[in-house]
Formats: structure tokens, sequence, C-alpha cells
């Protein structure tokens, strides 16, 4: 199943849209306008548009790549399918709103649903064709009644997933990533970015190889549960090289200009920032 889209057709829209959902959640309103001036005040203009429902079964992968912007993917239980929702934004600036308005028409994404190993993939694709692309990005929300395996690569843009049961590859630049998960991590894991801090938490259960690297930051730690060892001799403060349960899985954390926290925790799932760094 294949969604594509070009963006300023409103119409076109409506027919290859399943459906639209709204944020109920008084505190998300809030917060929603709120950020709907500040963009005003700064000149940006954003759309966003009509929410695609996958008609997706058992454990679902994801796979989003997106030239800027920021990338939410979480595991929520209570759905029937899997939801994915698209912000474009124009950012060009004071006197620029209307140049702004008319370059989300230049952005186009995909929303795909295939099949890969044996199971379901929501897989979304976006980018542009504006001659000043730096003015631009892309947002992406989705939710997932059971999720897998998760793959973003992203650049300008903070990335959240929440409930991954299975591998996590993430890439972005100048955003902060978090990841936490309340199932047993034994595959491998990989966070890289630049500019902004990395939040991995995990299950005692958990298992890996863990290599975790800033430059200009700290690597932090707050181990709760499980078997951790971390005696090699070229740990400091801005590395660390450790296993987890014995594990060899390899979980790879990477940043600069920012800090890495690994924290292992009763109840990795959490909206608490404390003590969490984001």
């Amino acid at each position: 199943m294949r969604h594509a889209f070009a963006p300023s057709a409103t119409a076109l829209l409506a027919l290859l849209l399943a459906a639209c959902t709204g944020k109920s959640a008084p505190e998300t309103v809030l917060l929603d306008a709120a950020g709907s001036a500040h963009e005003g005040m700064l000149g940006w203009q954003s759309v966003t548009d009509e929410t695609v429902r996958l008609a997706t079964t058992g454990t679902v992968d994801v796979d989003v790549q997106v030239f800027a912007g920021d990338v939410t993917v979480v595991w929520k239980p209570t759905l029937r399918h899997t939801e994915v929702t698209v912000r474009r934004t124009g950012s060009h600036g004071w006197f620029r709103e209307s140049e702004s308005m008319e370059s989300l028409g230049e952005i186009r994404y995909t929303v795909t649903l295939e099949q890969a190993e044996g199971r379901d993939r929501a897989v979304v694709r976006a980018g542009t064709d504006h001659v000043e692309p730096h003015f631009q990005a892309v947002d992406v929300e989705i939710a997932v009644p059971d999720l897998g395996a998760v793959r973003i690569l992203t650049d300008r843009g903070n990335v959240w997933v929440e409930g991954n049961r299975g591998a996590a590859e993430v890439k972005s630049s100048h955003g902060k990533i978090r990841l936490m998960t309340p199932w047993k991590i034994d595959t491998s894991v990989s966070l890289v970015t630049s500019d902004g801090d990395i939040d991995l938490r995990l299950r005692g259960e958990s298992t890996g190889a863990v290599d975790a690297a800033t430059v200009g930051g700290q690597v932090k730690t707050r181990i709760k549960y499980g078997k951790w060892v971390a005696t090699h001799g070229e740990n400091d403060a801005d590395s660390l090289r450790a296993t987890m349960n014995d594990g060899t899985n390899p979980i790879t954390l990477r940043t600069s200009n920012a800090d890495v926290m690994l924290s292992v925790l009763p109840n990795p799932v959490s909206q608490n920032p404390a003590p969490a760094i984001w």
C-alpha cells in the first residue's frame, strides 16, 4: 500500500488519505497553540496533513528517511492500526511568510505499507525540490500498536522512540535523541547525532556491548539493574566501553557538544525528565 502526496492539492489529499485524528488532550492543545504563536512571531508557516492509517497487523517495523525535521515513533497498544501524521514547515523568516507558505507545496513525501522479513513495515520518505531546503522541515509522528525495529534518518531534528521491541538505528544532526523501551533489548542499537543529547533507557534484562562517546560533553550512566562491567582502560568522562549482562550485541552512542546518558531502570518508559538529560 503506497500513499504519494502532492501536499498543495487539498482535494487530492482528501482522496489519498484514509482518515484523520485530532489531538484531544488539553495539554497538547495548549502546547500546540504556544508553538504556533512562536512560529508566527518568527515568520514561519506550517501545515499538518491528515493522518494516514495503515492497516497493519502484528509487530510493525518502522523506516523513516526525511531530509530534515523531528521524528516521533511510539508504541500505542490501544490502536488497531498504525497512524502516520506529517507536518510540513517553512521557516524563511520575517517578511518572507508568503514564500514559506508557497514552499510547502515543494515538499514531497510518501507513506508506504510494505512487507519485509515476514512482517509489516511502515515506510516514510520525504524530500524537497525547494532551492532553499535549509528553510524547510518535515516532522513525522508515527503511532504503532506493536512496535518492532526502528530505522530513522533525519537532519536538523529531534528523535523520540518509545516502546520498540527490536533493533534501532537513528541518525540525526543538530538534534536530540531519546530511545526508551519497556522490552528486553538484545539486538543492535545505534544512536548518532551532533549538537544534541542522547538519552537511552533500557530494562535490566537487556544485553549489549556498549560503546559511547562524545566530543565536548560527558557520558553519564545510571545503572540500577543487571550485570554491568566497565573496566576498559580508556574509559573517561567523555567515552565509555562496557558490557551489559555479558552481551555482544552492539550499542553505539555518538554525539558532539552534548551529553550521552545511558540508564538501566525499573521503568524505562517515563515522561519524567529526571534523570534524563532531555
